[in-house]
């Protein structure tokens, strides 16, 4: 989950990642503040509607090794890192990438060096913010086994964004070549301006 509301006066203090943890019957769950406690981002999160924005990954295995890896550009500047067995290990990655092209660009070239030192099965999801398409993704897939998990027959089915008339893909989830993709949805669910994706996978062995 991206910029999911975490107790704000707005949602009457309701910490969304943790009703919809107990809704789903999720048994582990990791959850940061998308915005650091270095720098400017202090002044944003202490803003009433953006200090309780937070990413989290939740997830009926337990969640293992979990890290926060702190960007040096942009002020969206946290990807979480935490590793599943399902039985296999597998490690997610989810981030939320600036507006702004030149941090993104730094950011994606840290992306890569984190990929580069896991081992084992990644999946990279998130809000990438590409608003220059794929393209923006070629050097980290070109530098890594992360591929796009989108078959190449659902190209008119990957919009996200907006969710009242989806004509752009900021959302991606990207695998490793250890994963096999055996469906992949965007799911018409009108509860964020950005529209969920659902993948479903097996490790190859």
């Amino acid at each position: 989950m991206v910029e999911v509301d975490a107790g704000s006066l707005r949602n009457k203090h309701i910490d969304e990642v943790k009703r919809i943890k107990k809704r789903l019957k999720m048994r582990s769950w990791g959850e940061h503040p998308q915005y650091s406690f270095f720098d400017f981002s202090q002044l944003l999160r202490r803003t009433p509607f953006l200090r309780y924005q937070s990413n989290a990954l939740i997830s009926k295995f337990p969640l293992k090794d979990i890290k926060h890896h702190y960007f040096s550009k942009g002020f969206k500047d946290v990807l979480i890192e935490a590793s599943i067995y399902c039985p296999e290990k597998v490690t997610l990655l989810l981030a939320h990438l600036p507006l702004k092209q030149e941090a993104r660009d730094a950011q994606l070239k840290e992306i890569i060096n984190i990929v580069k030192n896991i081992h084992n099965p990644i999946i990279l999801m998130g809000d990438f913010n590409t608003f220059r398409g794929l393209e923006e993704l070629s050097e980290l897939m070109a530098s890594t086994s992360l591929k796009d998990s989108v078959p190449l027959d659902e190209e008119d089915k990957i919009y996200t964004y907006p969710v009242w008339h989806p004509n752009r893909r900021l959302d991606y989830i990207l695998v490793s070549k250890d994963i096999k993709v055996k469906k992949f949805r965007v799911l018409k669910a009108e509860f964020s301006d950005h529209l969920p994706l659902l993948v479903d996978f097996k490790v190859r062995k």
